[in-house]
């Protein structure tokens, strides 16, 4: 295995920047189903998901297990590391073959399809860096970059920056979104400030399924 370097985050900034844009987008987008950021708290014991979809077949699912560690696994539908463009349905070699067994186990999970994958990274409990395996990239790379540096957001701006282009709202006002980047809490006036048409039992029990409470 080699290091990772083209993403240095640590897991729990990226945990709470998943939790912070999960927050909004809930806010921001009625239909859990085209929602950009989710988070699954509670998965499984010891285990909470986090999933940024870009809605066009891209995808980066995060694990965070209790007693394991860490792993993302992401999928770039027009890579040519991709299995659908490969004579066998396989994962491109060596995208997972030194991923530590009970991290690898995760990706086991029927829901996450594990052929489906054109990069995985990963960093145990006791580790201080990203790692990845040995891989010999296509021509094209595995795009693993772009695809968290673009859309995995650990502060308010960058994620406010986006938001404000993909739902071509130049008005959502920053104060709020600074507030739940700060916290990872919510209250309504914040919700009704960021969405003034909002539905608030809606998002009361969509927020619920993040572990949130509406204050």
């Amino acid at each position: 295995m080699v290091p990772y370097k083209d993403f240095t985050v640590h897991p729990e900034d990226l945990r709470w920047g998943l939790v912070a844009a999960s927050i909004i987008d809930t806010v921001l987008c009625r239909n859990p189903l085209t929602r950009y950021h989710t988070y699954r708290p509670n998965f499984l014991p010891g285990l909470d998901i986090g999933k940024i979809d870009h809605g066009s077949g891209d995808e980066v699912v995060c694990f965070f297990d209790e007693q394991h560690g860490f792993l993302l696994k992401g999928f770039d539908h027009v890579s040519s590391m991709s299995p659908h463009n490969r004579d066998e349905f396989q994962v491109w070699p060596g995208i997972m073959d030194e991923v530590p067994s009970g991290l690898l186990a995760l990706l086991e999970i029927e829901e996450f399809c594990r052929e489906e994958t054109t990069f995985c990274i990963w960093r145990t409990k006791a580790d201080n860096q990203w790692w990845q395996g040995d891989v010999d990239d296509s021509d094209d790379g595995e795009w693993s970059s772009y695809l968290l540096q673009s859309h995995a957001f650990t502060d308010a701006k960058s994620y406010l920056d986006w938001a404000r282009e993909y739902y071509t709202r130049k008005d959502i006002p920053a104060g709020p979104v600074e507030a739940i980047f700060a916290s990872c809490q919510v209250d309504e006036a914040v919700v009704r400030a960021i969405n003034s048409s909002v539905d608030v039992d809606m998002i009361r029990n969509e927020l619920a399924k993040l572990g949130v409470t509406l204050r």
